[in-house]
């Protein structure tokens, strides 16, 4: 019976009852059967009216409540496809597991292709089978905490049919029974693997970027310009090499910009908040250096840049991000740099030699040091503008072997040549330039570095060396001559001297008196020759300069060119000076010398001797010059004449304009210092194209005018009889002396050697008195000879002759007397008288 039926029925059955009732309450007041057949009429319609309505509202009813049914079933049904096909067709994995079991009762299609398996494979399967051995503590952690709180969300992996793993975020949601207990599980999976490596990602591209930060000493930030005004509180985000920059360890500091200020080095804040600052304000960026203090105090060199960004719309707030990077490594390095040119500057700068470099392809100079302009007479900065100016300058016979010198460099040689340049006095030095060249990693040339050195003074010294060893080889070869030559002029002296004295005929003597004086000159050259070849210093003596100029022109006239003119101006009564006759003799040599080089097309030369008296106003002459008596000898020439620029560098050592072949530079130096050995000095004049002219001045020996007058003649002393033993390998020697001795009443007994000389005197021993012998025989010398006869008789007398001054060394110590051949006669017979005096 349905409820509508039941309801009928009720309502019915009230209906009756009221009936009844009504019916027996009008039947006991009423008595009319009419009225009461009315009533009982109107009871019935009200009993069937009010039948009907209230089946009609029952039916009513009951028809809304079926057709609600029916909408809910329809709503119910409605929902469960619906669900049904958002568990279809979810993207996300489903799975229903029993609570109890742990096992699958259904999966929708994502959870079957995310497990690689079929639904049959699935249900009726145990949860924790999906699932490799490294998350099983995982899901079990995960299903307690379901189990606790009836929810749980946890990642982990899940393994596919073909082995592939993949990342899933899983959310459990648990499903109670009627009696409170978990009757289900329901799992939602989602498939985060493409995120997982994007974070993995994104993780490594972070640790990349901290990584290469650390390594690169750089660190980033950014700041939040929240107010200009209070940077300090504007909160700031960094990078954890700015942590280490300002020595703390990462996250140690608050991250605001106060913190980093309290790390600028104070003297620095304020340019680095003013640069922070004017940023912001003019929306610009900003790059500059500070230091700043480290945690542990050290002081360090930062590179700080930064630019503002955002601010384009309403909600964009404006931001100041930037980088700051650790220099100081850089900056010590720049330091380092900076200081170690400053020492390459002041060596190569002050150094005498030319340090340069230059750069191969495109070739060019890069740096040559300020001695350049000395060297090469010319400035540095030509170098820059043409990298050929440093071989324009080279002599044009050098520049074949300097290029190909060149060529070798450029083939990776070593360039190492000496040549010859021309500077634009016209003044020849000579270089010696060594260069290297210096290649890149692919082994090809691209920088040459070199060092000139100017060797002009070595090539003169080299020279003079050269010039000296000849005059040794001159000086020993005209040792030799000067022997010979000496024992040649010996017998014609004493020839001469003895023909003289027994000839009566006043022409026969003029002629003996000129072969005299002539084999007494030819021993003064001789001498004069020894003492000059070998550098040796005469003595001092009185000195008539007219005669020694006398005498230049003689060599003048006979050696110079014939396009010369000698013009010789002597005053006769020119004032001696006391001189070594050799050193002034060079001095002349020089200065005429010097005086032909000038005219190479000839000219005229002046010698002149005068008398010159200086007094306080003529010592503008010479700063030195003491006022006095002077002898003044000019020499003269209408030659080239010597430039203004170079006339104070004249008599510098080694100074010189003429090529190293023809010239040392030693002669006008070498001069000056005879002559201010001398007490004397030295001025020129000169005129460019009109010729010079050198005076020299040398103090007046007045005092000495007596003593250069002829001496009185002494007799010649005579001797007593006594015997002579006369020892010379020349014959003609040996004969001229005896001759002399004998005709001085003495007995001569002759031996041609010391050998010969011992045994003559073993023979004559009780009568010879004298042994006079020469230095330089063969068999046995004059030393031996000398030796050997003292060890015989130790109280004789010896006199030894020699035409060379250093063969007496031999016989130092020995008292024997010496004598200078060729020797005259009556210095012959004062040496033998004064000898056999001192015996007696």
């Amino acid at each position: 019976m349905t409820i509508a039926l039941r309801t009928a029925l009720i309502y019915a059955a009230v209906a009756a009852v009221w009936i009844g009732i009504s019916d027996a309450w009008v039947r006991g007041r009423v008595d009319d059967p009419a009225v009461v057949g009315r009533i009982a009429t109107a009871k019935g319609v009200v009993f069937v009216g009010a039948t009907s309505v209230a089946l009609f509202l029952l039916l009513r009813r009951e028809l809304r409540r079926s057709h609600a049914a029916m909408e809910a079933q329809a709503k119910s049904a409605e929902e469960v496809r619906l669900w049904a096909e958002v568990f279809a067709t979810c993207p996300h994995g489903i799975a229903v597991s029993d609570a109890q079991t742990n096992l699958t009762i259904a999966c929708n299609p994502a959870f079957v292709r995310l497990l690689g398996r079929s639904e049959q494979e699935l249900i009726g399967q145990p949860v924790l089978d999906r699932y490799g051995s490294e998350a099983l503590e995982t899901v079990r952690a995960a299903l307690a905490e379901a189990d606790r709180t009836g929810e749980a969300r946890f990642e982990t992996t899940i393994l596919s049919a073909d082995g592939d793993s993949r990342d899933v975020q899983i959310d459990l949601v648990m499903v109670r029974n009627p009696s409170g207990g978990w009757l289900h599980r329901v799992g939602a999976m989602q498939d985060i693997t493409e995120r997982k490596r994007a974070e993995r990602a994104l993780r490594e591209t972070q640790l990349s970027l901290e990584e290469a930060q650390r390594v690169g000493g750089f660190g980033s930030w950014s700041l939040e310009l929240k107010d200009p005004d209070m940077l300090e509180n504007n909160p700031v985000t960094w990078t954890a090499q700015c942590d280490r920059i300002v020595g703390s360890e990462p996250g140690e500091l608050p991250m605001t910009m106060q913190t980093f200020m309290e790390h600028v080095y104070p003297e620095d804040q304020a340019r680095v908040r003013a640069a922070v600052k004017a940023a912001m304000v003019a929306r610009r960026s900003y790059r500059m250096e500070h230091r700043i203090v480290t945690k542990s105090g050290a002081v360090r060199h930062v590179l700080a840049a930064g630019e503002v960004t955002g601010g384009t719309g309403p909600a964009q707030s404006l931001r100041l991000v930037g980088t700051i990077h650790d220099v100081t490594e850089r900056v010590r390095a720049g330091a380092a740099l900076r200081e170690s040119e400053e020492r390459f500057r002041a060596v190569v700068e002050n150094i005498h030699e030319v340090f340069w470099m230059r750069d191969v392809g495109p070739d060019r100079v890069r740096y040559v040091s300020p001695n350049f302009d000395q060297v090469w007479g010319r400035p540095g900065a030509e170098l820059m503008e043409n990298p050929l100016a440093w071989f324009e300058p080279v002599h044009q016979e050098d520049k074949a072997r300097v290029k190909e010198k060149l060529a070798e460099l450029g083939e990776g040689g070593v360039f190492d040549v000496e040549y010859r340049i021309v500077r634009p006095d016209g003044t020849v030095r000579w270089v010696r330039d060594k260069a290297f060249p210096v290649q890149n990693e692919e082994g090809r040339i691209v920088r040459v570095v070199g060092v000139a050195e100017d060797v002009t003074e070595r090539k003169m010294l080299e020279a003079q060396f050269l010039r000296a060893q000849r005059m040794e080889a001159i000086g020993t070869l005209a040792g030799g001559i000067a022997h010979d030559l000496n024992n040649i002029l010996s017998p014609m002296l004493m020839a001469a001297g003895m023909l003289k004295e027994s000839s009566s005929d006043p022409r026969s003597r003029e002629m003996l008196s000129m072969v005299e004086t002539s084999a007494r000159r030819g021993a003064d050259i001789i001498r004069q020759l020894l003492t000059f070849s070998r550098g040796a210093s005469g003595e001092r003596a009185p000195i008539e300069l007219q005669r020694l100029v006398k005498e230049m022109c003689t060599i003048v006239r006979e050696t110079f060119p014939r396009e010369i003119t000698l013009e010789a101006n002597v005053a006769r009564d020119a004032w001696p000076v006391v001189a070594d006759v050799t050193q002034l003799h060079q001095v002349l040599v020089n200065l005429t010398v010097n005086a032909r080089d000038a005219m190479p097309r000839g000219g005229r030369l002046g010698l002149a001797v005068a008398n010159v008296t200086l007094n306080e106003d003529d010592r503008a002459l010479q700063a030195k010059a003491k006022p006095g008596n002077y002898v003044r000898v000019s020499v003269k020439d209408t030659g080239t004449g010597i430039p203004p620029e170079i006339v104070d560098r004249i008599f510098d050592p080694f100074f010189t304009t003429k090529e190293v072949e023809k010239g040392t530079g030693l002669g006008l130096s070498t001069v000056l210092g005879i002559v201010r050995g001398h007490g004397g000095f030295v001025t020129v004049d000169s005129t460019v194209g009109v010729g010079s002219a050198f005076h020299v001045y040398l103090p007046a020996a007045c005092t000495a005018t007596a003593e250069m007058r002829a001496p009185t003649p002494r007799p010649v002393p005579v001797g007593g009889g006594e015997v002579v033993l006369v020892v010379d390998d020349e014959e003609s020697i040996r004969v001229a002396t005896r001759r002399v001795l004998e005709g001085h009443n003495y007995r001569v007994i002759t031996a041609s050697n010391g050998k010969e000389a011992v045994s003559r005197f073993l023979q004559e021993r009780e009568h010879v008195r004298l042994v006079l012998t020469d230095v330089m025989m063969p068999t046995m010398g004059g030393g031996s000879l000398a030796r050997a006869l003292r060890l015989i008789e130790p109280k004789l007398k010896v006199i030894a002759m020699s035409g060379l001054e250093s063969a007496g060394t031999e016989l130092e110590g020995l008292g024997v007397t010496m004598l200078q051949k060729p020797c005259e006669p009556s210095k012959l017979l004062e040496a033998v008288r004064a000898a056999l005096t001192e015996t007696k």
